[in-house]
C-alpha cells in the first residue's frame, strides 16, 4: 500500500482528535479544577474537529468510498489505542460486594428481559440493516461500493441502537426511534 501525505496526515489528526476528545472528556469526569468547563468543551469540540477533518485527508487519498470506510475502522483502532495508553487503571471499591439475597428471578422481570433481548436484536438488526442501505444509496458512490461501506456500516449503527436501547430505563422511544426509522427506511428503499 503506498502511503501518500494526505494518508499520513489523516492518520496523524485521527490520531491528536481522539487523543484530545478523550484527555478532555477524563477531565470533564474527573471535575477538574484546573480546566474550566467551557476548556472542556471546546477542547471535545477541537477533538472532533480533528477527527472529521481526517476524512476529508482519507477521502482525497482513496476516494469517498475507501476514505470513509478508513475513517470508520481507523477512529475504533485509535480510540482503543488512546484509551488503553492513557488510561489509568483503578480498582473497584469493595464495600459494595454484596451476597446475593434473592436467587429467584420473578415472571415479570423474565418478561423484561426477553422483551429487551427481542428489541435489541432482531428488531435493531432488521432496522439498522435498512437505515444503513438508506444512507448508502444517497452516497456519491458506485453502487457495489455502496453496498460495501453499508456492510462495514451497519455493525456500526447495529450497535449504537443496541446500546441505546439497553441503557435506557424507559424502552418506549428508543424502540420507537430505531422502529419508525427502519420502516420509514425501508419504504423509501423499495419506493425508489
Amino acid at each position: 500500500m503506498h502511503l501518500n501525505f494526505s494518508f499520513i496526515l489523516g492518520l496523524l489528526l485521527i490520531g491528536v482528535g481522539t487523543s484530545l476528545v478523550f484527555y478532555f472528556w477524563q477531565q470533564r469526569k474527573s471535575g477538574s479544577d484546573f480546566i474550566s468547563y467551557r476548556g472542556i468543551n471546546l477542547g471535545v469540540t477541537l477533538g472532533w474537529l480533528f477527527i472529521f477533518s481526517s476524512a476529508l485527508a482519507f477521502n482525497h487519498t482513496k476516494g469517498i468510498e475507501f476514505g470513509l470506510t478508513y475513517l470508520f475502522l481507523i477512529l475504533a483502532i485509535a480510540a482503543w489505542l488512546v484509551m488503553t495508553l492513557i488510561n489509568t487503571r483503578t480498582s473497584a471499591p469493595n464495600h459494595f460486594i454484596r451476597p446475593y439475597q434473592n436467587k429467584f428471578v420473578g415472571f415479570g422481570r423474565s418478561l423484561k428481559s426477553s422483551a429487551t433481548f427481542v428489541i435489541a436484536g432482531p428488531l435493531a438488526f432488521a432496522s439498522s440493516c435498512l437505515v444503513s442501505i438508506f444512507i448508502c444509496s444517497y452516497l456519491p458512490m458506485e453502487q457495489t461500493n455502496a453496498l460495501v461501506f453499508a456492510g462495514f456500516l451497519f455493525p456500526i449503527v447495529w450497535s449504537l441502537a443496541s446500546f441505546w436501547i439497553c441503557a435506557t430505563s424507559k424502552r418506549l422511544v428508543p424502540t420507537s426511534v430505531v422502529g419508525l426509522s427502519g420502516l420509514l427506511s425501508g419504504l423509501l428503499i423499495f419506493v425508489r
